[in-house]
């Protein structure tokens, strides 16, 4: 992928017979929906829940990461957790908000308590999804 020209670099290796005439399209553009690990695909391939999960949600945490990093939840690591829960369980469900977490914190960690403590934040998190006063708010109100 070129961040330059925002494309790939190869065309698609099958060419036409994937049914569209951009060769440096991706899926559609539409690659939380849809997968062609290959590239060979000559249609589109429903992406399964978990790609879906963790694709939105990690657009979702990304959001957030970008959020917390530029001071707009005070470097509060444990609040960005709460807040990131929160709102993958309001767009995706618990199960995935849970699923997602627990990923990104076996990827993400090498401390275990620190691990423990923020998985106690996502589930804080889901447990406030769709508070009446929000995800920021019901996290707050829960020392996050």
């Amino acid at each position: 992928m070129s961040t330059i020209y925002g494309r790939f670099l190869q065309p698609d290796p099958i060419g036409f017979k994937a049914k569209d005439v951009n060769w440096y399209r991706y899926v559609g553009n539409s690659p939380i929906n849809y997968t062609d690990p290959e590239g060979l695909d000559f249609g589109l391939t429903e992406s399964t829940p978990e790609e879906t999960c963790l694709g939105r949600g990690g657009l979702i945490g990304l959001i957030n990461y970008i959020y917390l990093r530029f001071g707009g939840l005070g470097g509060n690591d444990k609040k960005a957790h709460c807040i990131t829960s929160c709102e993958i369980a309001e767009d995706q469900g618990k199960e995935c908000a849970e699923q997602w977490g627990d990923k990104k914190e076996s990827i993400d960690s090498n401390d275990p308590e620190e691990s423990a403590e923020d998985q106690k934040a996502n589930k804080a998190g889901r447990d406030c999804s769709n508070h009446p006063k929000g995800c920021k708010c019901c996290c707050e109100e829960k020392g996050y």
